[in-house]
């Protein structure tokens, strides 16, 4: 993969890769040649786009032609640039992301990207492909009723066998399990006190987000390089700005009170999993729940919005640690039983929550920032189910989020 984020891709970054003499790789393929037409061509090119996604992920560069030894065999080096010309590239890149979309399954997102500049009139391309490491793998050619499975190593792409597919979906099981189980440990910290500076209330509202790729492969992230920036941009919930410091795992941020327990705080952990744990002043004191005995009220749709803010600094965050999507994000509610749900225009006189420890399946996002209010909506519905409504009242009908 280029070391590089795709959209600060430009052409001097290709060129670097002709100069370096830069050896394809698990995660790095160049194609002197656009997919071809025939059918054979299309199912090639999806076998090398699933390859990557049930590998590690990675990118493949169109326009660059493989170097060849003395006796005209490949080296898997990266020889000439051969841009790509004569197509309008946005109905190229169109006609690319339709392919995956219907020849693999279960549907899979790239980004494709050109950059363009090349040739002596500057109107030639080069055209990448940055397929992600799938949660979801494995992913199965689909295309003309094909039913085959690829993955990659070292010296490029190939066919899974019966094993070797049954292995890759246990795999995907045990990728699953292990998120799981990060949250069930974190939560048991939380519940047990556990937690690096001393929380206010046992009422905490918890946000996780995990980048799948960086948490699996306990990749370890250069966090004080831009620790500067990154205090700023994975903060607490609520605006509450504090001190930071690092701490076994990782970059630590907690909203000081002088002599007092703190109200929250935000854990960035070094493989680039982030907490936030939001305590006390985020349930409302009432007289009208007090009458009925409530422990309290729970603004379900200021929460959001909070959780939307946070994730769009986030967002930036990881674009500045140069850490890929997908992301899981889950949010569990603790201490809060009996609690009501604040509505906009009145009580949520539903039902009182029934439990004091609400764990909300998470959601998977290819990318924090992309239709994030729309994505988040299945996970803030799960909020106003626990308390007896059938969807979340901050949205429309047609799943808009209102003002």
């Amino acid at each position: 993969m280029i070391q590089q984020r795709l959209d600060l891709i430009q052409k001097s970054d290709i060129e670097d890769l002709v100069r370096n003499v830069t050896r394809e790789n698990a995660m790095l393929e160049f194609k002197q040649k656009l997919p071809g037409t025939s059918d054979t061509d299309k199912h090639e090119f999806l076998a090398d786009v699933s390859s990557f996604a049930n590998a590690r992920g990675g990118d493949i560069v169109y326009g660059i032609v493989d170097k060849k030894d003395e006796s005209g065999q490949n080296t898997g080096e990266a020889g000439d640039i051969e841009h790509l010309k004569d197509q309008t590239p946005d109905k190229l890149i169109q006609k690319l992301e339709q392919q995956i979309r219907e020849g693999i399954s279960p549907r899979l997102r790239c980004q494709i990207k050109e950059i363009p500049g090349f040739g002596d009139d500057c109107v030639g391309f080069v055209l990448i492909i940055r397929i992600p490491k799938s949660m979801a793998s494995p992913h199965m050619v689909c295309f003309r009723n094909s039913s085959k499975f690829y993955s990659r190593h070292s010296s490029g792409k190939i066919q899974l066998d019966v094993k070797e597919i049954r292995d890759a979906f246990l795999a995907t099981e045990s990728q699953a399990e292990r998120i799981r189980q990060f949250r069930i440990d974190r939560i048991g910290r939380i519940l047990a006190d556990e937690t690096p500076v001393r929380l206010s209330s046992p009422q905490r509202f918890i946000l996780h987000v995990l980048p799948i790729a960086s948490f699996l492969n306990r990749e370890r992230l250069d966090l004080a390089t831009h620790q500067n920036s990154l205090k700023d941009l994975f903060k607490p919930l609520g605006n509450l700005n504090g001190r930071t410091r690092f701490n076994l795992n990782g970059l630590l941020t907690w909203h000081e009170r002088p002599s007092e327990p703190s109200h929250g705080y935000s854990q960035l952990f070094f493989d680039g999993s982030f907490e936030i744990v939001f305590a006390n002043n985020f349930v409302k004191k009432t007289l009208q729940y007090n009458d009925r005995n409530s422990t309290g009220e729970i603004p379900a749709s200021a929460l959001e919005e909070q959780v939307i803010e946070s994730l769009c600094a986030q967002n930036k965050g990881y674009e500045l640690l140069e850490v890929q999507g997908p992301f899981a994000i889950s949010i569990s509610i603790i201490g809060c039983k009996g609690c009501w749900l604040e509505r906009r225009g009145g009580f949520g006189a539903e039902s009182l929550l029934d439990s004091d420890v609400i764990n909300l399946q998470e959601v998977v996002l290819e990318k924090l920032g992309d239709k994030l209010e729309f994505n988040l909506k299945p996970l803030f519905d799960q909020i106003w189910n626990a308390f007896g409504f059938g969807r979340s009242e901050s949205y429309d009908q047609n799943d808009n989020r209102g003002n």
